[in-house]
């Protein structure tokens, strides 16, 4: 796992959340809506990234976030550990 999975989880948490309030919508070249195939791609892609995460980086990535409730990769890296059940 280097810089750049993690900027791309980062990226598909912040497009997700954006998603879910409705300040983003995407469409394929015909201009069918695409929107919710997407956020189900961004949703599995980011699971793959936490997944292959070691705990240490798991826990080293989180601690390197202010922990600010209601920012998606604060809060998905926090969701993660307590899976994991590890402290944090």
């Amino acid at each position: 796992m280097n810089d750049s999975d993690l900027t791309r989880l980062r990226s598909l948490l912040n497009s997700a959340s954006r998603i879910d309030r409705g300040d983003l919508r995407t469409q394929d070249g015909s201009g069918r809506d695409t929107t919710q195939e997407n956020l189900k791609l961004y949703r599995e892609k980011a699971g793959q990234i936490l997944d292959a995460l070691t705990d240490v980086q798991l826990v080293e990535t989180y601690r390197q976030t202010d922990g600010e409730v209601g920012d998606p990769y604060g809060d998905a890296l926090l969701a993660e550990l307590k899976r994991r059940n590890l402290p944090i």
